[in-house]
């Protein structure tokens, strides 16, 4: 089994932490939270109405909304990036992750529960019939989550002078020509003519996503673009690259023969 720390640091973990920061900064996100709080607060679902006041309902939905939808983003989208990893459909993904989202969420909702007075979904009897209740509701949140992730990627999708998959990860004003890629931890730094940012990214996924790009990997920790390279440096059994924007980039020592020959080809 992973330990805490492998958990925490997993691809597929940091994955879902950036996109869950990423939905909550929308004020689209808010506002429809806010429209999903009115719905359920007027219609008071699941005899709410007869538990609690108006304004008991609107504190009720609204803390359990919060206290079940960050947990279950986060498993959710989880379970999705390493099913998908794996092969297996984004659909699919998804549904598993929210059918087993709805364990936990279940749980959290038995808890807010027995602290809420003259509920009577609080008793321990009351958890497998919670969580029957909350599962279908989580896996088809975890679809139309599947939809809106989707969909908001392909719309930042704009065109690029370059173009590929990796370009929906960076930000609508640092996509560009992609001048460099360098690992950093579980990041790469992209490096593009109109700046550089970090992408959640595996080096060998991030090369994958430039599709067809003139450029080569010079270094386990660095690819760089053939336009890129202004000039080559060597120093007893080192080579260094110099890019145009004046960075050194290191070669690593196998690849030193390769790399000077795909350097002169563009000379």
């Amino acid at each position: 089994m992973k330990s805490m720390s492998e958990f925490v640091n997993s691809q597929e973990f940091q994955l879902a932490k950036r996109e869950l920061s990423e939905t909550v900064r929308a004020p689209a996100f808010w506002l429809g939270f806010a429209c999903v709080m009115a719905v359920l607060t007027v219609s008071a679902p699941f005899d709410s109405g007869e538990e609690f006041s108006f304004p008991g309902r609107a504190l009720y939905w609204t803390g359990i909304s919060l206290a079940t939808f960050f947990p279950a983003a986060l498993i959710i989208r989880q379970i999705h990036h390493l099913l998908v990893s794996r092969g297996h459909s984004a659909w699919g993904s998804s549904l598993v992750g929210g059918l087993v989202a709805g364990v936990p969420v279940g749980l959290i909702v038995f808890a807010i529960n027995s602290y809420f007075a003259g509920n009577d979904d609080g008793e321990l009897k009351d958890i497998p019939r919670l969580i029957a209740l909350c599962t279908p509701i989580s896996a088809a949140v975890a679809l139309l989550t599947n939809i809106v992730v989707g969909t908001g990627s392909e719309q930042r999708a704009d065109p690029q002078p370059q173009s590929s998959r990796l370009m929906q990860r960076l930000k609508p004003e640092l996509r560009g020509d992609v001048l460099s890629l360098q690992a950093q931890d579980h990041y790469v730094e992209v490096t593009t003519d109109k700046g550089a940012d970090l992408v959640l990214i595996r080096l060998s996924d991030a090369i994958a996503e430039l599709g067809d790009a003139d450029g080569l990997q010079v270094h386990r920790s660095w690819w760089v673009s053939k336009k890129a390279v202004k000039a080559t440096r060597r120093d007893a059994h080192k080579l260094d690259l110099t890019l145009t924007d004046d960075r050194t980039v290191p070669v690593g020592r196998s690849r030193q023969k390769d790399v000077l020959a795909w350097y002169k080809s563009s000379a």
